[in-house]
């Protein structure tokens, strides 16, 4: 019997020689019994967990913000995201963050206040710059600084002109900022709306209700200041016009447009086990798209509406687009970079594909777990005065009575 349990470790030696035959032992398969670092495989056995070498760029800078008199602070626990690859990460009080292992790829780099949605793509974007990475870069620290402008507030009314205008019957029209992920609202029942923090400048506010021809309206914004949209009468001899509103005309078109593109993995990756979700943001149900081995995808959609779009799976970091729309008869084409991380299961409580028990940060807000005082709590790391609540969510974080 010794003789056997000798020969069966040396084939065991044989056949997995990254293993140490003296750390080898049977498990049932689906059991938690084996030690930290290995899993049990359809074999029976405890097997080490499968290490992914990481790569990419490091993205590093410092995010200011606008005082509305010429000058710029740092803004704290403002959220950078990395759209299209899924990345995000907390800046610290001093407006300072870094994005670690960035796949080369062309992407938008924007910007979301500390305040909001518990997920970062879900708050309103301050302002994006592109982002161009080489696979030269690989191995470097990229600097992306970003000056964000001061915050107003745009108020209105959109009416739809075959309706009475009194009557409450103009509730639901979509209202979204392009460029501006987050910075979507409906209007009420009498069409009245209000979109909050938009950055100082001149912006493109596009507006569509089904069965309605969309409107596209250039609109200016203050910052620190709430403007009133009154856009002006195109035709002095149209008597039905509704003043001070957005008058949308009723139309007999079913315009469609295509969305389409290439899911980009790692160079040796397959897409098995992925998914690419559509995700409407206002009307409609969430679907999966079908792609093939290559990665491509293609989906006729209907006229005015505005989408993210991500890919998923178990041990990669998401690739996701967010508010992605068309025009009648436009094809839109993207791309997403999925990120082959890590190997094994459990839970990843910042859902960046990488399992909790191996993961370094593992909520995810940029500051390592041995540094972290809320390694669970991804809206800060960090408590200058002690109180049990992270910097970026303490209203007064030096404890000196002065917000």
């Amino acid at each position: 019997m010794a003789l056997r349990w000798f020969l069966l470790a040396g084939l065991l030696a044989a056949c997995f020689p990254q293993a140490n035959p003296g750390e080898f032992r049977l498990c049932e398969v689906g059991s938690t019994a084996c030690p930290n670092g290995s899993f049990c495989s359809e074999r029976g056995l405890c097997e080490p967990i499968p290490q992914v070498q990481r790569s990419g760029v490091t993205v590093s800078g410092q995010i200011s913000e606008s005082t509305g008199a010429g000058g710029q602070q740092p803004l704290p626990g403002a959220f950078v995201t990395v759209e299209g690859a899924g990345l995000w990460t907390l800046a610290d009080n001093a407006g300072n963050y870094t994005l670690r292992e960035v796949p080369p790829g062309s992407y938008r780099l924007t910007v979301h206040p500390a305040e909001g949605a518990v997920e970062p793509f879900d708050r309103p974007s301050l302002g994006q710059v592109p982002l161009e990475l080489d696979p030269l870069d690989e191995g470097r620290t990229i600097v992306r600084d970003l000056a964000v402008k001061a915050r107003g507030d745009l108020v209105g009314r959109v009416v739809l002109r075959d309706r009475r205008r009194f009557d409450p019957l103009h509730g639901g029209v979509q209202l979204s900022i392009e460029g501006l992920p987050g910075h979507e609202e409906l209007s009420d029942p009498d069409g009245r709306f209000l979109i909050s923090g938009l950055p100082e400048g001149s912006h493109r506010l596009h507006v569509h209700f089904d069965g309605y021809e969309p409107l596209i309206e250039t609109i200016e914004i203050v910052g620190l200041q709430r403007q009133m949209l009154r856009p002006a009468n195109p035709d002095p001899n149209d008597r039905d016009w509704v003043p001070g509103a957005l008058n949308l005309q009723p139309s007999d078109q079913d315009g469609q447009w295509t969305l389409e593109g290439q899911i980009q993995a790692p160079e040796g990756q397959n897409l098995v086990g992925l998914e690419l979700i559509l995700s409407p943001l206002f009307q409609g149900a969430v679907e999966a798209l079908p792609f093939d081995n290559d990665g491509r995808f293609r989906r006729v959609l209907p006229m005015g509406g505005v989408y993210n779009l991500f890919v998923r799976g178990p041990g990669w970091r998401s690739g996701r687009l967010s508010q992605i729309r068309g025009e009648p008869g436009q094809t839109v084409t993207t791309q997403l970079f999925p990120l082959k991380v890590s190997g094994g299961d459990g839970p990843d409580l910042d859902e960046d594909g990488i399992p909790d028990a191996n993961d370094d940060d593992r909520d995810g807000d940029g500051c390592p777990n041995d540094e972290d005082l809320f390694p669970d709590d991804p809206l800060g790391c960090r408590d200058v005065d002690q109180d049990g609540l992270p910097d970026p969510t303490d209203n007064d974080d030096d404890n000196d009575g002065i917000p």
